[in-house]
């Protein structure tokens, strides 16, 4: 493994979203990721046929721009790269990380924030409903996250702002809230 910080790229377990694997890979990406230290790839590419994804890693039998993007990643040596389908250890991978990448689903934005680690989020604006869009844009408000739409330029803004980024620390979660909030709904019924 070459020296440098770590980029983790989780998908999630659900839905595949090779777009955004698309965004990381693009050479530009990798670029200003490079230019922040980052020399290590590792990423979960959740449900898919494992024989496709080993063609992408290798460019065999794809479509041009996979092919292309991979082609370009294997004549980087400055990189290293690993993926797998799922970890039974997520946490210790996003713990491992310097900067995580992820989808905008809510578990895997909680999963980082509760380990401190600088989040980037992509949007996946091809779901029923732009649930991603409103998560994504309220941690962000909150200073927790930048995030991207599924657009190049979008994306590589994002990665630009991150070195000089003040992310924001997640707060503990507090077990008394809850009991709270019920003492106080229980008492407006009463």
């Amino acid at each position: 493994m070459s020296s440098g910080k770590t980029v983790f790229v989780t998908v999630g377990a659900t839905v595949p979203f090779d777009e955004m694997i698309q965004l990381v890979l693009a050479t530009r990406s990798r670029q200003l990721l490079h230019d922040q230290g980052f020399r290590h790839l590792v990423i979960q590419h959740g449900h898919r046929d494992e024989k496709k994804w080993s063609n992408i890693i290798q460019g065999v039998e794809l479509d041009d721009t996979w092919t292309d993007l991979v082609k370009e990643f294997e004549l980087d040596d400055t990189w290293t790269l690993d993926s797998m389908a799922y970890s039974e250890d997520i946490t210790s991978l996003i713990n491992q990380a310097d900067l995580v990448i992820s989808h905008a689903g809510t578990g895997s934005i909680l999963d980082a924030l509760r380990l401190q680690k600088p989040l980037v989020v992509v949007v996946n604006s091809q779901l029923m409903d732009n649930h991603q869009l409103e998560v994504a844009h309220e941690f962000s408000q909150g200073g927790y996250l930048l995030y991207s739409l599924v657009d190049q330029v979008s994306f590589e803004c994002v990665l630009a702002q991150v070195p000089k980024f003040r992310f924001q620390t997640l707060p503990e979660a507090s077990p008394s809230i809850i009991p709270s909030i019920i003492d106080q709904e229980t008492f407006l019924l009463s």
